[in-house]
């Protein structure tokens, strides 16, 4: 796991570190692509599965993946899922699309 830090001024770091994640530092130049892409050129496995801090998969989504990591044979190049954009009182979404999450 990899957690690229864009600033925060909280224990977001050390508390990465206790799950095992490699952290890094990134200056926040108000450009989320530049952050991620830094983030991809620290990738040492074969795919990625990036997500920003404020994302959340769904129980869903992570048994889906789980389903993924099990196939023998996993010749897919990116694999999206929907992307809620933004949600009604009630915490359903609203509108989405679909982004990319593992490649």
């Amino acid at each position: 796991m990899i957690i690229v830090d864009t600033g925060s001024t909280d224990y977001t770091k050390d508390i990465a570190r206790t799950f095992g994640a490699t952290v890094y530092d990134f200056a926040w130049i108000d450009d989320f692509s530049a952050a991620r892409n830094f983030t991809f050129g620290k990738a040492t496995k074969d795919y990625i599965l990036w997500l920003y801090a404020d994302d959340v998969l769904e129980e869903q989504d992570r048994a889906r993946f789980h389903h993924l990591k099990e196939q023998q044979d996993f010749d897919y190049d990116a694999v999206s899922m929907p992307y809620h954009l933004t949600l009604d009182e009630e915490g359903k979404p609203v509108q989405y699309l679909r982004r990319n999450r593992l490649v």
